[in-house]
């Protein structure tokens, strides 16, 4: 007999179903709710003291002549010190417009304040670059250093520093320029505001010397911009003077 060869018959596994899984929920993201800003705080209302009071009841509401308003600066200031007059002139300036209003004057009787001021040369602008120090009041520069200030700009620049030809800081002749500042001659700029803050002398003058200065400070200013002025010493109460 023949040998049957024997098939080996292999067994089927068995199929397997695919089990399917949930869908996965997609949460919805809520918006973050930021919280509630914290009211500012509202200032206090500034103290002023008894002396300061009593000076301002004295002057009251009313304007007053340049000579008056001088007296009433001098009469209610209550400084131990040599206190400085200062005038306060607030412009009404184009709304379009930016540009302050800035040029320079010589008063006669100077202001009483000695300032600092530099020449601009190669090792002046070194040092600033290095330090980013600046310790003057002004700067004068010859016309023709203008590009080398250029690598100052943004020091001088936001300190209003920056020499320039409206302010009479950029000039062929600097030293000249200097003699005339120690001479009384005074470079001035309205603020952002549109207000020109100018230190007319020292409380210890005579009254006509500051009044001579108030008055050629206004005569180089555009008196149809001009909405008030106000006169007082370094720590007294403000005079308005009629214009």
């Amino acid at each position: 007999m023949g040998q049957q060869k024997t098939k080996k018959i292999e067994k089927e596994e068995p199929i397997k179903e695919e089990v399917k899984k949930p869908a996965e929920k997609i949460e919805e993201k809520k918006p973050e709710v930021k919280p509630a800003a914290k009211p500012k705080k509202a200032k206090a209302p500034r103290v002023r003291g008894q002396k300061w009071t009593a000076a301002k009841e004295k002057i009251g509401q009313k304007d007053y002549v340049i000579e008056e308003a001088i007296e009433l600066a001098k009469s209610t200031n209550n400084a131990k010190f040599d206190a400085s007059v200062e005038a306060h002139i607030n412009f009404q300036l184009a709304k379009k417009s930016k540009e302050p209003i800035r040029g320079m004057v010589k008063l006669p009787h100077g202001t009483g304040k000695k300032l600092n001021v530099a020449i601009a040369d190669d090792k002046l602008i070194e040092e600033i670059t290095k330090t980013k120090k600046t310790p003057f009041d002004v700067l004068l520069a010859k016309t023709e250093d203008l590009a080398k200030l250029t690598k100052i700009a943004k020091i001088l620049g936001p300190k209003g520093l920056m020499p320039s030809e409206k302010s009479g800081t950029l000039t062929a002749d600097p030293k000249k320029t200097l003699e005339e500042l120690n001479k009384g001659k005074i470079s001035y700029k309205t603020d952002q505001f549109g207000i020109l803050h100018q230190i007319l002398g020292k409380i210890s003058w005579d009254d006509k010397k500051l009044v001579e200065n108030y008055q050629t400070m206004l005569s180089v200013l555009p008196k149809n911009q001009i909405k008030s002025v106000y006169i007082c010493s370094t720590m007294g109460p403000s005079v308005k003077v009629s214009l």
